[in-house]
């Protein structure tokens, strides 16, 4: 969770040992609210699974909207942005590697 009313994070529990190559999370963002870009700063690989609403990514200097169902894949040391372009609430599953 965060402080934000605009942004909930929700990192997903793992079974058995925490020693992970990979950091997953559900978010949700309401209309217009920014992602947590700064969460994950380290480069890596990451994976959306947008489930809900729409949601902006920006990213090598393009802009990506992608809605339910997509998947998208990017190599990443930080995204430029992640936004809720609205109208209603988005959420995705995010998912990072390697984890730190």
């Amino acid at each position: 969770m965060t402080g934000d009313p605009l942004l909930q994070v929700e990192l997903a529990a793992f079974t058995g040992s925490r020693d992970r190559r990979m950091q997953c999370c559900f978010v949700k963002l309401k209309p217009g609210a920014d992602g947590p870009v700064e969460v994950f700063t380290h480069e890596r690989d990451d994976l959306l699974l947008v489930l809900e609403g729409s949601l902006a990514v920006r990213s090598g200097g393009r802009e990506y909207v992608l809605t339910p169902g997509d998947v998208a894949y990017f190599g990443w040391n930080r995204p430029e942005s992640l936004k809720n372009p609205g109208p209603g609430d988005a959420a995705f599953f995010w998912v990072v590697s390697p984890s730190r």
